[in-house]
């Protein structure tokens, strides 16, 4: 039967199949036509009275027509404007490049345990915070950690560095993405004071540091594979491409980006109680993004911890993962969990903390001040809740947070641990503030009754805690010389005679005069 005209989505049917063949027939037979409409009324008819093994043929023709179009790829785009070819393509090189992924470190690990060496075996983790992705689809890189780690040892050595890119590599227009994703994280932009450090655009020795850890026999060797977390390995490769770029260096030879929850779950495996060995990759990946010691304090650098976000610190990342296997595989294979190398230990200051391996931050940051500034749990608001701008919202009375007793019933535990800490802190103050007979003014020579000063010692005030009975006040002499030179007795009986003598005296004198 002919197509029903626009309606038929797919014209190429065996209608259409029919028409092409009638063609040459038609020209023998001297018909012509103009339009494709007039060739369907020359054709439908002969249409009809075709035998139904003929009509089977042509639609076996339609067919196999549609079935090679879907697989011609190379006519049809996606949304991005990429052929669908191209995408496949894509598709099966990634494809493959995750199957020899997963049997190197198969055969690492393989490697190893034949030889009695699992346990020594050492892995590389890495971690990179960006600014933003650019249109040409680079990423702007702002700090790096990498860590060193066996099973026996636990963590060897880590190092840490913050990156300024270079300023040709930073597109106009890109400093709202790059404010809005610091106050989402780790809190770096362009202008924060790691950044200005002369160190931070080294690129030559930030690459030396990493490639010496990961590649120390140079061109002669092998790249040692770096882990990280699946969906930040485009991210990794793409920055390691452009640092070795940027310090002008060839390496000649590709980086080996793997996924470390891979590495999780291969190295479950060799536990011998099969009860704690992950079933498949996808939970091991679950247990690396839950992280149990994600707001362990003193895993990360001095600024993240200074400014109280160690969970955003690349330095931090590293040092979960690498506590997350131990915890898991180092118990069923018999190693002891040391403190700070193998498991982490809370400190709260970053000064002087104690580490049980080597760590190496480039850039040498201190904070300027002792103020910390409190981030709250939520980036788009303040610490007293109002909405974070340039300029107040209207309405908006500025608080002095020191003249606010806030409601405990409505704290979180961590504000509930730090008001009670600031509450101790006040209460520790008052022993050191000033003495009471310093802060009184200089005792004077004489009463207001004319009566001797007391003395020196009645000024001093009491020691704390200690409470003196309270003195009475001295009393007035009998007489008084009035201002006009009238004598009058004052009667002690009369409170507002004790109280004021000379105005008393005042008043009278004033009257008789009058």
């Amino acid at each position: 039967m002919p197509p029903k005209g626009k309606k038929k989505k797919n014209p190429l049917n065996d209608f259409y199949f029919f028409m092409q063949d009638m063609k040459k027939v038609l020209r023998r037979e001297g018909q012509d036509w103009e339009t494709m409409e007039d060739l369907v009324a020359l054709c439908h008819p002969r249409w009809r009275l075709l035998p139904e093994h003929d009509k089977a043929r042509y639609k076996q023709r339609a067919k196999d027509h549609k079935e090679q179009e879907r697989l011609d790829l190379q006519s049809r785009f996606d949304s991005q404007g990429r052929t669908l070819l191209q995408v496949e393509n894509e598709k099966k090189s990634r494809d493959l490049q995750v199957s020899q992924m997963l049997n190197r470190i198969q055969d690492t690990l393989s490697n190893a345990h034949e030889m009695g060496r699992l346990k020594q075996q050492r892995f590389f983790l890495l971690h990179i915070n960006t600014m933003c992705e650019v249109d040409n689809g680079d990423f702007l890189p702002c700090e790096i950690a990498l860590l060193e780690f066996n099973l026996v040892d636990g963590i060897i050595e880590t190092f840490q560095s913050f990156i300024r890119p270079p300023d040709k590599e930073v597109p106009l227009g890109y400093g709202f993405k790059i404010q809005t994703k610091a106050d989402e994280s780790h809190r770096l932009t362009m202008d924060e004071d790691p950044m200005w450090d002369p160190i931070s655009s080294s690129y030559e020795t930030i690459m030396g540091k990493i490639m010496k850890k990961i590649n120390p026999g140079g061109v002669h060797e092998a790249i040692a594979p770096v882990y990280t977390i699946s969906e930040e390995e485009e991210i990794a490769h793409n920055i390691l491409e452009n640092l070795m770029s940027w310090s002008g260096k060839s390496l000649g030879q590709d980086f080996k980006v793997y996924h470390v929850h891979q590495l999780f779950y291969y190295l479950s495996q060799y536990l011998p109680i099969k009860e704690s060995r992950f079933s498949n990759c996808h939970l091991a990946e679950e247990e690396i993004s839950n992280d149990v010691f994600n707001y362990i304090s003193g895993l990360g650098c001095k600024y993240h911890d200074w400014y109280d976000i160690p969970r955003y610190c690349s330095l931090n990342c590293v040092k979960r993962w690498a506590y997350l296997m131990m915890d898991v595989c180092c118990p069923g294979l018999g190693i002891e969990l040391k403190n700070y190398t193998h498991k982490p230990i809370e400190q709260k200051v970053f000064k002087n903390r104690q580490t049980g391996f080597k760590e190496t931050m480039l850039v040498n940051w201190e904070p300027r001040d002792e103020t910390v500034p409190q981030q709250d749990e939520y980036f788009n608001v303040t610490t007293y809740g109002a909405p974070k701008t340039k300029a107040a919202p209207a309405g908006y009375v500025p608080v002095n947070p020191s003249e606010i007793t806030p409601n405990e019933k409505k704290l979180t535990k961590k504000d509930m641990k730090h008001f009670k800490e600031q509450q101790e802190k006040e209460a520790q103050a008052w022993p050191d503030m000033k003495p009471v007979a310093r802060a009184l003014p200089p005792a004077t020579t004489a009463s207001v009754w004319g009566n001797p000063a007391p003395p020196a010692t009645s000024m001093i005030a009491p020691a704390w805690g200690k409470p003196t009975p309270p003195q009475p006040l001295r009393q007035p002499q009998a007489t008084t010389s009035s201002a006009w030179s009238n004598v009058v007795q004052s009667n002690s009986e009369s409170p507002k005679n004790e109280e004021f003598p000379d105005l008393m005296a005042s008043s009278r004198g004033r009257s008789k005069k009058f």
